[in-house]
């Protein structure tokens, strides 16, 4: 048995041994219960192996490099404005972050506006720990017992 491929999930391994079986060619994915535990596990073991046997491994590579060219000229090339960025092309594009870092900047102004004055008026007070009154003290520092 040699591996042919490895693939980052079982749905796409399983797809390239229908492929292969749909050609004769005996096919196995030996990680596939470990990887169908969870997703992370196939990353982990490096991938989803697909096997074949000795004799197969040239007619199935063959197959296999077949349809991923075909895959390659099928695939979409044509993207609009809005799914390509507009300096360098490209379509690995995603939300802004930024964006919601400087709105949540904008909210959080407000509210450290209104405490930061609030906690500095209550420094230099003293709590008690059973009644709970507090008090100005001098040298609040001293006051503190355990």
């Amino acid at each position: 048995m040699k591996v042919i491929a490895r693939f980052p999930d079982v749905s796409s391994a399983e797809m390239a041994k229908s492929m292969l079986e749909a050609q004769e060619i005996a096919a196995w994915i030996p990680d596939a219960n470990l990887a169908g535990l969870d997703w992370r596990l196939g990353t982990a073991i490096g991938g989803v192996r697909l096997q074949v046997a000795d004799e197969d491994v040239e007619a199935a590579t063959e197959l296999l490099a077949l349809v991923a060219a075909a895959v390659d000229e099928t695939a979409p090339s044509d993207y609009t404005d809005d799914e390509m960025c507009p300096h360098c092309r490209s379509t690995h594009i995603g939300p802004d972050d930024q964006r919601r870092l400087r709105m949540l900047t904008l909210l959080a102004a407000p509210v450290a506006v209104v405490t930061l004055p609030m906690m500095l008026i209550r420094r230099g007070r003293v709590r008690c720990g059973d009644c709970g009154q507090t008090w100005r003290s001098a040298a609040p520092e001293a006051q503190v017992r355990d």
